[in-house]
């Protein structure tokens, strides 16, 4: 699958460009949508792509024991960790930084613990959280049941919750871009249409915690705080800086999948013509950690005036 992108790179050029909280808040929506396209196979996923940081941590820094690849795993993203005979107490957690819920979700943290075992004893051992919330305990050894946040639950409060949030921008861009990159490695070729359904799946939410607004700007001006990115419209293309997807990750293509599906989501729930949404520029295979990305808006909408009026309202 490939190691992930250099985290000490990501934690200074990203995190210098955005907010933490816009980070800590489109890390949650992206992996609450992708458990909502996976379904029942999102835990999986998730916690697989915790072990595929672990591994990566652990081949950057020779971790030979499960505490050398924690300690790592702290020191990258933040966290405190205590190990008590198999209970493992988290504090600091990004996973679920905001997130008020009576469940426990941390399965990317749980995998990252599995990965940590496994280096030291070649065996992943089931993991399970027993509590979530600001400190998270995790049982080694033991299964048990998760719980998933919806989107549009989460959007409804996400703002208030991390108001004047003290996060280091760095440790939250570090988690950001490891998280989601390990899920796209484990994804493989799903990784295209996952992502851009996760992308429709969080406007369709955001436009219905604001009950459905008449003008799409205020939708479009609600995704711009949250992301920390520009929109702007010249023409048929659609104009994203910086973009925040693709912002430290590595590609060889336009990898911007989400940000297609939101384009196109949006284009749908104002009822809009349109034909394909194409990235014809993206910041990854560029070679730049953080940049701009183009999205071409193809179809027969360009040739009725009222449909480009409409798409013009939604970015000013």
């Amino acid at each position: 699958m490939g190691s992930l992108p250099d985290l000490t790179v990501v934690g200074e050029e990203v995190g210098s460009t955005f907010e933490p909280e816009e980070l800590i808040v489109t890390n949650h929506m992206v992996t609450m949508a992708i458990e909502e396209v996976v379904g029942e196979r999102s835990s999986a996923v998730l916690m697989e792509a915790g072990r595929l940081i672990a591994e990566h941590l652990a081949e950057v820094h020779a971790c030979k024991t499960a505490e050398d690849v924690l300690d790592a795993a702290a020191d990258a993203f933040g966290f405190d960790y205590a190990i008590e005979d198999d209970v493992i107490r988290i504090g600091k957690c990004k996973e679920c930084l905001g997130v008020f819920h009576g469940g426990r979700k941390c399965k990317i943290t749980a995998g990252i613990i599995q990965g940590a075992y496994y280096v030291e004893t070649g065996e992943v051992p089931p993991v399970c959280e027993i509590e979530c919330g600001d400190e998270c305990v995790f049982k080694v050894g033991e299964k048990g049941e998760w719980e998933s946040v919806p989107v549009d639950e989460y959007l409804r409060h996400a703002t208030e919750w991390l108001k004047g949030v003290n996060v280091d921008p760095e440790e939250a861009a570090r988690f950001k871009v490891a998280t989601e990159a390990a899920i796209r490695r484990v994804l493989g070729g799903s990784e295209r249409p996952m992502f851009f359904r996760a992308g429709k799946v969080y406007v369709t939410a955001l436009y219905e915690v604001l009950d459905a607004p008449e003008d799409p700007e205020e939708l479009v001006e609600r995704y711009s705080e949250i992301s920390g990115a520009d929109y702007r419209l010249e023409g048929d293309q659609l104009i994203i800086e910086p973009c925040l997807e693709c912002a430290g990750h590595e590609g060889t293509e336009p990898m911007c999948h989400a940000a297609r599906g939101a384009v196109a989501g949006l284009l749908e729930l104002y009822g809009v013509p349109f034909k394909d949404v194409v990235e014809t520029r993206c910041s990854a295979p560029e070679g730049e950690i953080v940049g701009t990305c183009t999205v071409k808006i193809k179809g027969t909408l360009w040739t009725a005036k009222r449909a480009v009026a409409v798409v013009k309202s939604m970015f000013g």
